[in-house]
């Protein structure tokens, strides 16, 4: 049976196809893990550029990001583990 070019074309990327959508499980079995969070003072109002840092417990390695203008962070693809945040301002006492 003679295929045509066309038709293995197909082929190859039916099977490419295939092979990413098996791995696509794989990949959300990722090991890691993310922290969002929004930083507010007392009076519920966002604070822009605080600095939050994430400090595994186990092995002391620290990560750190800044708040965007709206007080949002986020710290991606951390190992599993315990971790302790602090954040630091200027002008608010630092908290952990």
């Amino acid at each position: 049976m003679t295929v045509s070019r066309t038709n293995r074309f197909l082929l190859v990327g039916l099977g490419a196809l295939v092979l990413m959508m098996a791995v696509a499980p794989a990949r959300a079995q990722d090991p890691r893990a993310t922290f969002t969070g929004l930083v507010m003072d007392s009076s519920g109002a966002v604070i822009p550029d605080v600095k939050v840092t994430a400090i595994n417990e186990a092995t002391g390695v620290a990560i750190s990001t800044t708040t965007n203008n709206v007080g949002n962070y986020v710290i991606p693809f951390l190992p599993i583990g315990t971790y302790t945040l602090t954040a630091e301002a200027p002008g608010f006492k630092k908290y952990s």
